[in-house]
């Protein structure tokens, strides 16, 4: 497999971060940092009580940008022999397979870069990754046509273990591509550049706002 390691970064280095505006999330139990041009989706459609969603409002770019903030129960792990690290891990990319799996792929899935991040505003207990990924798709257009779509989707696990909860925090985009492109991409796992800076962009959001992550009402996560 190719090293994306030190390309991403070099992407995430070129990034022009937005203005960020603090959110409260879940009745105001948790606060966050999020980037101005995100609107609140349970505005216009119903959200699953355990989840938080907000979409780009300049549709004019893409409809598919979205950060959804979901609580769910902590993945333990079955090997009793694993290492906290590598338990860790493996809850990471079983989220990430179970949320990228919804998509309608017309080819391989390719994970780019799993990589822990801070979390000093937490307890000392808590640990986080961020896990990158792409995969092409078709997305249907009005006319009956099918546009073949970069999927990207960056990833936060914010494992809380007193609480038995995992936070994830995913965002997601869309990008147009062409057939050169899918060819590229599936024989020499090559990405396109424009791609790569929406991961990078994607991936400076994620870290921007798994730092800023503050639980206030820790009852939010009592049975």
């Amino acid at each position: 497999m190719v090293s994306y390691s030190q390309v991403l970064q070099e992407a995430e280095a070129r990034v022009n971060l937005p203005e960020f505006n603090p959110v409260g999330l879940f009745g105001d139990s948790i606060k966050v940092q999020l980037p101005e041009g995100f609107v609140d989706a349970s505005d216009f459609r119903q959200i699953p009580d355990n989840q938080e969603v907000f979409v780009a409002a300049d549709s004019s770019e893409s409809s598919d940008n979205s950060i959804i903030i979901e609580l769910v129960e902590r993945l333990e792990s079955d090997d009793p022999g694993a290492t906290p690290a590598t338990a860790d891990i493996n809850a990471v990319r079983a989220h990430y397979d179970e949320i990228s799996s919804i998509n309608s792929s017309i080819s391989r899935a390719k994970v780019l870069g799993l990589v822990p991040l801070d979390v000093s505003t937490l307890p000392r207990t808590t640990t986080a990754y961020m896990i990158t990924g792409t995969q092409i798709a078709e997305k249907w257009g009005k006319n009956h046509n099918a546009d073949l779509m970069y999927l990207v989707l960056t990833l936060a696990v914010v494992r809380l273990p007193d609480n038995s909860t995992d936070v994830l925090i995913s965002f997601n985009s869309a990008v147009k591509c062409s057939e050169q492109a899918v060819r590229l991409f599936t024989e020499n796992d090559d990405i396109d550049s424009i791609v790569l800076l929406r991961i990078g962009l994607l991936q400076a959001l994620c870290r921007k706002v798994v730092e800023s992550l503050e639980v206030v009402h820790w009852g939010l996560f009592a049975d």
